[in-house]
């Protein structure tokens, strides 16, 4: 017989900081932004906290609906430059005002490894050839 382990990494929150948001458009909202690790991939990672999301996590714990919960792949180009390349920023607009509307809930980042990064840039027409070969 072939044993697993069933142990789940805990997270550890790193930091929390109160945020207000603005986006192009004028919608804006306020988010508690909380860093963590303790993943099994070993990074740092980052979460939206948006509305009452902890009494949204209080509610779902006591036997109450999930709160709504967005995984966001971390896109520089298109979340923090507003890039017209890709539709990231929309995206994360979108999610953080239904996740608002609703009352509570998280945005939650999703760190890409550098390969990722770099399939993104050229995917979305930012540099063309082997990223490789240019970082070296």
């Amino acid at each position: 017989m072939i044993e697993t382990s069933t142990v789940v990494p805990a997270a550890a929150e790193r930091t929390r900081v109160r945020v207000p948001m603005r986006f192009a458009d004028g919608y804006a909202t306020t988010a508690d932004v909380v860093t963590f690790d303790g993943l099994v991939d070993g990074r740092e990672h980052l979460l939206l906290g948006l509305g009452d999301w902890r009494a949204a996590l209080d509610r779902a714990a006591d036997g109450g609906a999930a709160p709504l919960v967005r995984p966001h792949s971390e896109c520089l180009t298109g979340d923090v430059f507003g890039s017209e390349r890709c539709d990231c920023g929309p995206q994360l607009r979108e999610a953080v005002e239904r996740i608002a509307a609703e009352g509570g809930g998280i945005k939650a980042s999703v760190r890409l490894t550098r390969e990722a990064t770099e399939d993104e840039l050229v995917a979305d027409g930012f540099v063309e050839g082997d990223l490789e070969a240019k970082w070296a």
